[in-house]
């Protein structure tokens, strides 16, 4: 046989191998387990959840990895399924954001609200976990497990850091609060940078302990004495009340058995409840409703997913998105899930005009994430409906430019540059100098212009005047509760609630189809450039420089910026 009749076979068979994986996995994604009798729902929240999955590893192995949305609705569903009698909610050191933590800890409500017990097993768990699992029915401890309850927010500052490499940081911003270029240029926080990171603490403890106190039966004073104390043992904790009993896992599963009055208990997980987000969704004639996911921080160009850098939300992905769904007349209604820092002023407008251009023809709903602030919050307010929860970080509405002067670095090196204008400011953005103050002019010129038209259009979306949006911009950042005071957002909720309003503003009645993007691409797209995810583990502040530096980088392309660093821990 020749060469390239063999190439051509093995191609064909490779392909048959790819096509029965896709199949596999779409049928484990959306085919429901049997669930036995005196089942256990167990909810185990060590792994990740993300916000959006797109083929990986797992998948090549035939194990589909669920997304958040996923996740909560596996607790929706597990909760009308007569075979399950009970939820073991297993946390601890989880990767659950604020926002996240409030939609699954409202969906372990709806479980509740049926008769059925939620016990809650910690190990070892920090801030978000313990609020996620004091909405139990009943809280256990393993004996020799800890509590690490607290609030942190770490703000890095790398001026001095820039100093020792002869690198002078350079940078102008609009807004009072716009703090994300402090970290380059100070060594503290500025007063208005403490006053609205004190404001989010303050707002996030609040919730927290009014929930906590309310569900536990106890005084906010208890659980603030337990954040005080912030490392408590199992004993202690039990002593506070912020836990039941002190068990091993074999009596916390003797202790269901008997709660349930049975001998024997079935276990169900959430990958278990059918999910119909793929290939068999296609064939349903449901009304659509879709559900984009803007996820990442915002550049030019297309959407990457993963990475060490973290997620990119390109406006030339998400445009296209919308502009098909704007001529898709199958579909009635958009929900945009918005989880995201802002980045680019440019890549930010463009996908607001995309939202303004689909909300002419059909209801779009926004639904916040952990982060929907600055450009994140830009491409948010273009919608008929801005839902978030009450610990999201939004607003943010402002825009700073910068860039870095390498000169004394490059001396250093003994690396020298001549340079030759055909412009009085064709240097403007060259890295071996400042901005003179004509530069500054300009460019201060420019981000007045910018912070205006962001107003002026906030200000259009939420029907509010100018000065009205101007008192609560000034860069300042928001939690979801606070931005509904200030009218930034309509309602306070999670995806579920997003999903129903969309329902509503289409007039439909009954069940829907939801269609999701950006779709869950093939095995093959695994292998091109840019589309594998491969999960690298260091250090988190290795990790944090590493984004710094790739943010420093987004000015190379990006002048302008609508972003926020995200600083709170825990």
């Amino acid at each position: 046989m020749k060469r390239s009749k063999r190439w051509i076979l093995l191609l064909v068979l490779l392909s048959i191998i790819g096509v029965i994986v896709i199949i596999g996995s779409e049928r484990l994604a959306t085919e429901k387990a049997v669930i036995t009798p005196n089942s256990v729902f167990i909810l185990d929240l060590r792994e990740s959840y993300p916000e959006v999955v797109t083929t990986g590893i797992a998948e090549l192995m035939g194990e589909p990895r669920l997304s958040f949305r996923q996740l909560v609705t596996s607790v929706r569903r597990a909760a009308e399924e007569p075979n399950v009698r009970a939820c073991l909610l297993n946390t601890g050191m989880g990767g659950l954001g604020w926002a996240q933590t409030e939609e699954l800890r409202d969906a372990l409500v709806y479980f509740k609200s049926t008769g059925k017990p939620v016990i809650a097993y910690l190990e070892t768990a920090q801030t978000r976990d313990y609020y996620l699992a004091s909405v139990a029915t009943e809280v256990y401890m393993a004996h020799e497990g800890f509590l690490h309850l607290s609030l942190l927010a770490e703000v890095p500052f790398m001026n001095r850091a820039l100093g020792k490499l002869r690198i002078e940081p350079d940078f102008i911003w609009e807004g009072k609060y716009k703090s994300s270029p402090e970290m380059f240029l100070r060594d503290s926080m500025s007063e208005p940078h403490r006053e609205e990171m004190n404001s989010l603490l303050d707002s996030i403890k609040y919730t927290m302990m009014q929930s906590v106190a309310d569900v536990r039966g106890i005084s906010p004073e208890i659980f603030q004495s337990a954040l005080d104390e912030t490392f408590l043992t199992a004993k202690r904790a039990k002593e506070l009340r912020l836990v039941d009993q002190l068990l091993y896992p074999d009596e916390v599963t003797k202790s269901i058995k008997t709660q349930l009055e049975v001998t024997e208990i079935g276990k169900s997980y959430p990958a278990d409840y059918g999910f119909t987000d793929g290939l068999l969704a296609k064939i349903s004639n449901r009304p659509k409703v879709a559900v984009v996911y803007a996820v990442g921080v915002i550049q030019a160009g297309s959407s990457q997913q993963g990475g060490i850098f973290g997620d990119i939300l390109g406006s030339d992905t998400l445009w296209r998105q919308l502009e098909d769904l704007r001529k898709d007349s199958a579909v009635r209604a958009v929900v945009l899930r918005i989880d995201s820092p802002g980045g680019s002023g440019l890549a930010s407008d463009i996908i607001w005009r995309g939202v303004t251009r689909l909300r002419e023809k059909k209801p779009v709903i926004v639904s916040m994430g952990d982060m929907a602030a600055s450009g994140g919050y830009y491409i948010a307010m273009g919608a008929d409906h801005i839902i978030a929860e009450p610990n999201t970080l939004t607003g943010s509405i402002g825009v700073f430019a910068g860039k870095f002067n390498m000169k004394g670095f490059y001396d250093w090196l003994g690396l020298t540059f001549e340079q030759l204008k055909g412009g009085q400011q064709a240097d403007i953005f060259s890295d071996n100098s400042n901005f003179s103050p004509e530069q500054r002019a300009i460019i201060q010129s420019s981000l007045s212009d910018f912070y205006k038209t962001f107003v002026a259009k906030a200000a259009q979306g939420r029907k509010k005047e100018f000065e009205q949006i101007h008192a609560v911009a000034q860069g300042r950042v928001w939690s979801g509760i606070q931005a509904l005071d200030a009218g930034l957002v309509d309602q306070l909720g999670g995806l579920d609630t997003a999903i129903d309003v969309a329902r509503e503003r289409a007039g439909i009645v009954g069940d829907i189809q939801l269609v999701i993007y950006p779709k869950k691409k093939g095995i093959l797209s695994f292998f091109r450039k840019g589309e594998g995810k491969f999960e690298l583990q260091m250090p988190e502040q290795i990790q944090t420089l590493m984004r710094y530096e790739a943010l420093a980088r987004m000015f190379e392309r990006d002048r302008v910026l609508a972003l926020v660093p995200e600083f709170i821990k825990q």
